[in-house]
């Protein structure tokens, strides 16, 4: 029988056929045409699936499996490299199917002989199955270390769950003298800082070594420093974007005091060049990176914006461009060992005891919170209603799935307990599950655990995310790391909000622009403190009209969106011009305030 998906016959294919080819040894064949369908379901991200597609991925993932996992099947070379890489995209496929784990089928090539492909190929982050990660970098630390890599991509979507989230854990934490991180390097980067309890002080050192040897054949950057020259270093620089948001009055107050030039990582059409002198393009070829826009330049200060977010970027932050570099927060973590000199932050926002214990970077205090926040391109409504008592109540819940560990979905549970009336958590994801089809599983394993109350909403346009929000009854921020631009968007919608601080700025923002806002009793410092601020919320109806009238009172333009802390960041510049090579010598890791 032939099995094909709907509108793609190109998927189509026979199980008969394919174990004939078996029989007659066209492993390679095979091994093709595996690839070709993984690589295919994973361009079609389902956001749900029909009887008709359930019944193709299940008899696919079963008629792969069925002959990948026999003794005699025999990866070659030209092979392996690729069925390790689609670990990731794998373990969702299998998740969507009937079998959910591979976990039967590692069982089966456990006691196999040259079983260290199709080991790597299965062994995922759903898995139940432990193996010890040193005995596999051991016996062949290349091939582990392609699949260290794409393992870690399951942080978008598995970090929810208990399985996920203590095998990511676990996956981060470990350490071994050969592993390298050489490719999928964004999300190892990006996606250790999730699984909490600083693992990405482990894994960034290695990503950056990974980088630095990859960089090697590059010719030596030549740098002729005028002191009067800044560079700023974004992916992301678009009013939409919570970076450019954050930094632009920041920028704006080095316009006429310095010659600004933007160095653009991503070449989408709206990227805002309105403040800058020159713009110039960082982008990859057939060959490798691009760098020819900075190999000879003439910048004093390198300002790297979003460090993280976009792959390149962690590439540039390996590479000695100017003197003096540093980096915002826009992704708001250190980069534990780039070649980064300062990072900019906030004495409003950090913690007050030692917070450069947070950096491997000398940190750059600034007064006020170490942002910016411009008002968003939204005109408020005043849509909310009050909300009839027979009526769930609406619950923001403003973070993209990496936010949500399984920590804090337990949390959550706790949450329904405690509320005397039904509650609807909405989880604005935005299209953090828009790829490798994480979507379903996630929706399905928060879904088993909180039932009813927990609504996913699909990607929206930005006025119909504002508009929705203005809906809700109350905001809650995610634990351990919080929210920003999303607090911001939320008390511009006048929405009661709940923050949770942890030890780092990206946990501690939140609850500053409550501070700020005089909204101090709706900060918590502890999981028991957010759960009781939140339930009274939830079951006294008085109570949240009255923290509602009270925001609606609020001077939003003096408070959250006061601009006047951006000239301190004009002071920091010229200040770090004028004493860089003291502060390198002196040696000390005491933060800079400025």
């Amino acid at each position: 029988m032939q099995i094909q998906p709907p509108t793609q016959p190109d998927l189509a294919f026979r199980s008969s056929d394919w174990m004939q080819q078996f029989v007659n040894r066209e492993h390679d064949q095979l091994c093709k045409r595996f690839l070709q369908i993984i690589d295919q379901l994973n361009t079609m991200q389902f956001t749900a699936v029909d009887p008709q597609a359930q019944h193709y991925i299940d008899s696919f993932i079963k008629s792969f499996l069925a002959i990948f996992t026999e003794q005699d099947f025999v990866i070659s070379e030209q092979y392996a490299h690729r069925l390790i890489a689609s670990n990731h995209v794998l373990m969702n496929l299998v998740a969507i199917s009937g079998f959910r784990t591979t976990d039967a089928h590692l069982a089966i090539v456990m006691p196999q002989q040259n079983n260290l492909i199709k080991v790597l190929t299965l062994f995922n982050a759903r898995c139940l199955t432990k193996m010890d990660r040193k005995v596999i970098f051991d016996l062949n630390p290349r091939a582990a270390s392609i699949w260290y890599s794409h393992y870690a991509c399951a942080y978008y979507g598995a970090l929810q769950c208990k399985v996920g989230y203590e095998n990511l854990r676990e996956h981060f934490a470990f350490q071994h003298p050969q592993l390298e991180i050489p490719e999928q390097i964004q999300e190892a980067y990006f996606g250790s800082t999730y699984a909490g309890d600083n693992l990405d002080q482990l894994v960034k050192p290695i990503v950056n070594s990974t980088v630095r040897k990859g960089l090697a054949h590059l010719p030596p950057i030549i740098n002729t420093p005028d002191k009067k020259k800044v560079a700023l270093i974004s992916g992301l620089w678009n009013p939409r974007t919570s970076v450019c948001r954050n930094y632009m009055e920041f920028i704006k107050a080095l316009k006429g005091h310095y010659h600004l030039t933007l160095i653009n990582l991503n070449d989408q059409a709206n990227t805002d060049t309105s403040l800058f002198d020159d713009v110039r393009n960082v982008s990859r070829t057939n060959t490798g990176l691009d760098v020819s826009c900075v190999q000879n330049n003439d910048f004093q200060v390198v300002i790297f914006a979003d460090i993280g977010m976009i792959d390149i970027s962690i590439l540039l932050a390996n590479m000695r461009i100017a003197p003096i570099q540093m980096s915002f927060l826009g992704h708001s973590v250190s980069t534990f060992g780039a070649y980064i000199d300062y990072f900019v932050s906030g004495n409003e926002v950090e913690i007050k005891d030692h917070p450069e214990q947070n950096y491997s970077e000398r940190l750059l205090l600034l007064p006020g919170m170490g942002v910016i926040h411009n008002k968003p391109i939204y005109t408020y409504k005043g849509l909310k209603k009050p909300t009839p008592t027979d009526a769930p109540i609406l619950i923001n819940a403003l973070y993209w799935s990496q936010k949500i560990n399984h920590r804090y979905v337990q949390v959550l549970a706790k949450l329904i307990e405690r509320c005397d009336r039904q509650i609807k958590i909405r989880v604005f994801l935005g299209s953090s599950l828009s790829r490798a089809n994480d979507r379903i599983p996630f929706i399905r394993d928060i879904t088993e655990q909180l039932g009813e109350s927990i609504e996913i909403m699909p990607p929206l346009e930005y006025e119909a995310y504002m508009t929705l929000i203005e809906q809700g009854d109350l905001t809650i921020d995610s634990h351990h790391f919080g929210g920003c631009n999303t607090i911001s968007d939320s008390l511009f919608c006048r929405v009661p909000t709940v923050t949770w601080n942890s030890d780092k700025w990206y946990g501690r923002i939140g609850s500053a622009m409550l501070y700020r806002a005089g909204l101090h009793e709706c900060a918590a410092d502890t999981e028991e403190e957010f759960l009781t601020i939140t339930a009274r919320l939830v079951n006294d109806d008085a109570y949240r009209s009255e923290i509602r009238e009270r925001i609606l009172g609020l001077d939003l333009d003096s408070t959250i969106y006061a601009t006047e802390d951006a000239k301190n960041f004009l002071k920091a510049i010229d200040y770090l011009i004028e004493n860089h090579e003291q502060l390198q010598n002196d040696g000390s890791k005491e933060p800079i305030r400025i």
